[in-house]
């Protein structure tokens, strides 16, 4: 649940309708956050930004402690867009994609290449993202240690 702060934090190194590779190491026991947050995070993904803030404004709505976490995905997603966000985490299933905004980085990898293990499988999905090998040569590297904090590491944008 915290690599929505790197794709927060990229936000002034993105182009208006740009993208954003978002490459996590979520090594927390559950890789997505807890029941509440993959549950308000698939309302996310549903509704879109401007749907679930509708939905938090709504009288009925009661305060989840978890609500400001999908909220913040709704930031990015305006400046990019819903598929200008391509999220690459190998701890997380590419069953459990389907609750979590942007493009799942498993579907960037060649479905006809064998891999000898889900590790291999796993490396191979940052060098398969659209965009030529010059144009990824620019972008922004957007790591740092174990948690993901926007760390721009290059001066050209796209």
């Amino acid at each position: 649940y915290q690599s929505v702060k790197s794709a927060v934090g990229a936000i002034p190194a993105v182009k208006e309708n740009g993208l954003i590779v978002l490459l996590a190491n979520n090594v927390d026991v559950e890789p997505i956050g807890s029941q509440e947050y993959k549950t308000l995070l698939h309302l996310f993904k549903i509704l879109g930004p401007d749907g679930y803030i509708s939905m938090l404004r709504h009288p009925d709505w009661v305060f989840t402690k978890d609500q400001w976490e999908p909220e913040m995905w709704g930031k990015p997603m305006r400046k990019v867009g819903t598929d200008g966000i391509i999220y690459c985490c190998t701890q997380i299933q590419e069953k459990d994609f389907k609750i979590i905004p942007g493009i799942n980085g498993w579907d960037c990898i060649d479905g006809q290449k064998a891999f000898s293990s889900e590790k291999a499988k796993a490396a191979d999905m940052p060098p398969t993202i659209p965009g030529s090998k010059e144009e990824r040569r620019r972008w922004p590297l957007l790591m740092k240690g174990r948690m993901p904090y926007p760390w721009p590491k290059c001066d050209s944008f796209f």
